[in-house]
């Protein structure tokens, strides 16, 4: 049976003292439990007090202990917030579609959690995390797991944690620099919140117009924070920019139907649009979105195989792995009018 630790592993002779748990026998013997109540405890079932599950987990972490059908099938906690924002063809809906494929290939189980219920994940015994989650009350909690690797989706500057994301900031200046070839130069970028993926674009897009020696006060930045989007949108297009950058895959479908539909604003002739690209969606809609696109199913892989690795090596040193993004050119963007 496998020992997780987070130190490095010796090899050579072990005394008896220091002899590894490797059955729910040795974990009884330990915690003066019955091996009933262990296996209860450890798959799950039955009625167990909270303070008998916490003795028995813990007792298991700080010794390495697996159990034996974890080592034929890891358990993965799928951590996601924002699923009350969340909208069909959207990113979460979309990137949890792409992980569970990918956790199907590795024979994983997963186990749900929301921002709701992402308290009782300590009382859990699973072997790593993947956590789409980018509140911070999410993030704190997650901290407090020993020995458990996490892999952060999308959201990198969290020092604690492994993170496979795309490059935003390539994809904010990909956006500026299609722009300003088609001549823009007042530009507007809207997002629903100023978090690691807002401030990667926005520094992306500074570069764009940096390099273009256009001032960096031509660049219009309006943030929802998930209300309504009219007031918002409205804001920025009230200081008359000619093209706007659409920073969310969520965002694009309900900023197109607000410009297109309710605002009655023709798009490119009137405003230049590059959204983010939602897949059997963009290139369909009136025109045809130019997008810029997240390769989920990269994405998915490389998040999986990170975790994968990390949990069959015990090793949950942090890494991070960044994967390209591309622009797509289509029909919604043209030249402003003079």
């Amino acid at each position: 049976m496998s020992k997780r630790s987070t130190g490095s592993r010796k090899t050579g002779s072990t005394k008896s003292t220091n002899k590894k748990l490797s059955s729910i026998y040795d974990l009884a013997k330990q915690t003066g439990l019955s091996t009933s109540t262990i296996s209860r405890v450890l798959n799950q079932r039955g009625r167990i007090s909270e303070k008998t599950r916490l003795q028995v987990l813990a007792a298991a972490r700080a010794a390495g202990f697996k159990p034996r059908a974890a080592v034929r099938r890891s358990t993965v906690a799928l951590v996601v917030d924002r699923m009350r924002y969340a909208i069909y063809g959207g990113f979460v809906p979309i990137a949890l579609s792409q992980l569970i494929c990918e956790m199907a290939h590795y024979d994983i189980t997963a186990e749900i959690y929301t921002e709701d219920n992402v308290d009782q994940l300590g009382t859990r015994f699973v072997d790593g995390v993947i956590a789409l989650t980018w509140d911070q009350q999410t993030l704190e909690k997650l901290q407090s797991l020993e020995s458990v690797p996490v892999v952060l989706v999308n959201r990198q500057g969290v020092d604690a944690f492994s993170s496979v994301a795309t490059d935003h900031a390539l994809g904010g200046r990909l956006a500026g620099e299609h722009f300003i070839e088609n001549g823009h130069q007042k530009i507007a970028f809207i997002a629903e919140e100023d978090d690691w993926g807002f401030e990667q674009r926005v520094a992306g897009l500074r570069a764009a117009m940096t390099d273009a020696q256009i001032p960096h006060e031509s660049l219009l930045i309006g943030v929802t924070n998930h209300q309504p989007l009219h007031q918002t949108l409205s804001e920025l297009l009230d200081s008359q920019p000619t093209a706007l950058v659409i920073g969310g895959e969520d965002l694009t479908i309900q900023a197109m139907h607000e410009l297109t539909t309710l605002m009655h604003i023709k798009i490119p002739e009137e405003l230049s649009v590059i959204g983010m690209e939602v897949s059997c969606v963009s290139e369909f809609v009136n025109p045809p979105l130019t997008t810029l696109a997240q390769p989920l199913d990269q994405l998915a892989s490389e998040v999986l195989a990170l975790l994968h690795e990390s949990i069959n090596s015990n090793d949950i040193a942090p890494r991070q792995v960044m994967i390209g993004t591309t622009l797509i050119q289509r029909k919604s963007v043209a030249q402003p009018r003079q």
